[in-house]
């Protein structure tokens, strides 16, 4: 009967065996970790596409602006294509720059979330660093 009982007690938490209850925590700071990373991951992938969204329009503007002046027959036109050019391309660093700080806050959110579930302060064992 002592084999019988031996099982029981290693699966109850108690003060001389923590094992299951240090498990469980384990676990579930592992899986808080993981949707972390996931969250983490999908806002990276997320900015990568955009930053190549963003590249896929540079090109576009440039073949664009190639053409116009291919195309121009006078100064007037080379000129009203140049200043075309340089005021979307203004335009492009001003939306380049919203989506940066877009994407820091995001990371910052992400990287706070991450430290106020204690990884770094109390470590994922609950002791100090």
């Amino acid at each position: 009967m002592n084999q019988k009982q031996a099982p029981a007690r290693a699966e109850k938490p108690s003060a001389l065996n923590p094992a299951p209850a240090m498990a469980a925590m384990g676990k579930k700071r592992f899986e808080e970790l993981t949707k972390i990373q996931a969250d983490l991951l999908e806002e990276i992938r997320e900015a990568n596409q955009n930053w190549l969204d963003r590249m896929q329009s540079e090109a576009t503007l440039a073949s664009e602006f190639s053409s116009k002046l291919t195309a121009s027959h006078s100064i007037a036109d080379t000129t009203a294509a140049c200043q075309e050019w340089a005021k979307r391309r203004m335009e492009l660093f001003t939306e380049d720059g919203q989506r940066l700080m877009t994407n820091s806050q995001k990371f910052m959110e992400k990287a706070a979330q991450f430290l106020s579930n204690g990884w770094l302060s109390n470590g994922p064992t609950g002791g100090s660093a």
